[in-house]
């Protein structure tokens, strides 16, 4: 992965406002690798205050060739951390709706503070299980490689082979069913 724009959506996937964008970044440059972005330090779209609203949803959409000179769209964990709440929709971007909620900072890339791993551990009651295993993330894609693991490994903790077919646009995207999320951080671990 080298160029590739983060995304989020507090109506369901139907609108993307921009969070975060890369060109030719090199942070993923090896088997495993894994790195976490500033959301503030990068491209978004201010006009809109992107950063500062509950997002359900978050898709990572490849804009360009990968490290390989190849389409397909690797990851294989996804991390996410900010401020969460589980609201209605009528109230999600009310600003003092943000009180009150927890709020999750990464200490290192892929830590165990954040989102994902917090639902992945039932919210700290049960031991770590996928949480799309577990029903609490959903994870949709453009399309997979036959060889490919299901989705739900791209918000594992496993560096296992969970690919798209190389195709231009290629996308995952993780949908927190009910959990709004105003993301200051994120992690991705490529395969």
């Amino acid at each position: 992965l080298r160029s590739w724009t983060f995304e989020g959506s507090n109506d369901g996937g139907q609108t993307w406002k921009l969070l975060s964008r890369h060109k030719n970044d090199t942070s993923l440059n090896q088997k495993g690798a894994t790195s976490t972005w500033k959301l503030s330090d990068g491209d978004h779209d201010r006009a809109n205050n992107a950063l500062e609203q509950f997002y359900s949803h978050f898709r990572i959409l490849q804009t360009d060739f990968n490290s390989n000179r190849h389409y397909y769209l690797a990851a294989s964990g996804f991390e996410i951390y900010g401020a969460v709440k589980e609201m209605d929709d009528s109230k999600m971007n009310d600003v003092n709706s943000q009180k009150n909620s927890l709020t999750f900072l990464p200490s290192y890339d892929f830590d165990t503070n954040g989102i994902v791993y917090w639902l992945g551990t039932n919210r700290g009651t049960s031991p770590w299980k996928n949480p799309g295993i577990r029903g609490n993330i959903r994870v949709l894609q453009s399309s997979l490689a036959k060889d490919s693991h299901p989705a739900y490994a791209a918000i594992g903790r496993e560096t296992v082979r969970c690919v798209t077919e190389p195709k231009k646009s290629s996308w995952f995207m993780i949908d927190l069913m009910g959990i709004r999320v105003i993301p200051t951080h994120y992690t991705i671990r490529h395969y």
